[in-house]
């Protein structure tokens, strides 16, 4: 008795697969079978930029069921750290973002608020309808992006038809399947700068010690140390620069760029990727991150005129 067990369980399992069997012919009766087209959900990737948008393609085979079904996507759960309510990607650090079912971000795409799309399937059988769905991305302002590479998953995705009001796999006659979406983002170390001019203003011929100051504004990734350098258009890597005036006139008025307010400290152009050198040098926050040049002209006993000079400024990161 002992040994007929093996057996009942065997002949239990072969009654399964025979009542599954039995059941497989169902496809060249009247209904519709959709699968994801390419066999998976294709990422989304954010590319370091804050918006981004995706598609979900899918195909449909009728068989013997003409007419128009709807066919919806419903988003599943989301992996860890985020949580459905608030998505997030890990990687060196978490970014919060969300997925939404429309361009202006302003409609959740959720289990219960799927994606919709009108699918017409003609007459025959096995006829092949493809199409896609279409999804947004956006990732909320205020974030520091440190370089890497953030993943998230969102698991049980469902492409199926609608019934009762949610998205089901099989619903009616539409035959779908769950899959997992997931989403990336793959940030770059960037930096980028801007700069005020500095306008030292009017002065008589034969001033001293004209001062001026401007600021420069420099946004890098969170975490990516930058060092600024500044070079005037003589070359010079020690922040002494002259300005020039209108054509015809040869003087030239010498200005010294400096750090601080008390110009003691120079600002060069020694400014290294790995070395701050004679320059400035930060870690981006994902914000911007202001820095005041303080210039000083010795003296102006030169001929009357308009003088001005370009300085580069160099952010090495």
């Amino acid at each position: 008795m002992m040994k007929a067990l093996p057996r009942a369980h065997l002949i239990l399992s072969l009654l399964v697969l025979a009542a599954a069997g039995c059941l497989a012919p169902r496809t060249s009766h009247a209904n519709v079978v959709c699968t994801i087209t390419g066999g998976t959900y294709t990422p989304l990737n954010f590319g370091g930029a804050d918006t981004a948008s995706g598609t979900i393609g899918y195909t449909c085979t009728g068989y013997n069921s003409p007419g128009t079904y709807t066919i919806c996507a419903g988003l599943g759960n989301a992996s860890y750290p985020g949580s459905n309510t608030q998505p997030e990607m890990q990687g060196p650090t978490t970014i919060g973002f969300n997925l939404y079912t429309n361009a202006t971000f302003t409609t959740l795409w959720t289990s219960s608020n799927p994606l919709q799309g009108t699918l017409t399937v003609p007459t025959g059988n096995g006829v092949k309808v493809s199409g896609t769905l279409s999804y947004y991305g956006l990732i909320a302002a205020g974030q520091g992006w440190p370089a890497g590479i953030y993943t998230a998953s969102f698991y049980n995705t469902v492409l199926g038809g609608m019934s009762g009001g949610t998205c089901q796999e099989s619903a009616g006659a539409i035959s779908g399947l769950d899959g997992t979406l997931t989403v990336t983002d793959v940030v770059t170390a960037t930096c980028s700068v801007t700069a005020t001019n500095v306008d030292l203003g009017s002065v008589a011929s034969g001033t001293t010690n004209v001062a001026g100051s401007g600021t420069i504004t420099v946004e890098c990734a969170s975490g990516q140390k930058y060092y600024l350098g500044l070079a005037p258009s003589d070359g010079s890597t020690t922040g002494a620069g002259t300005m020039t005036g209108s054509a015809g006139n040869t003087s030239k008025i010498p200005y010294q760029l400096y750090q601080n307010a008390g110009h003691t400290t120079v600002w060069g152009n020694t400014a290294t990727q790995n070395s701050q050198g004679n320059g400035e040098g930060g870690t981006g926050s994902g914000s911007t991150q202001p820095y005041t040049v303080y210039v000083l002209v010795p003296g102006t006993n030169y001929t009357a005129d308009t003088y001005s000079d370009t300085v580069t400024v160099t952010v090495n990161y």
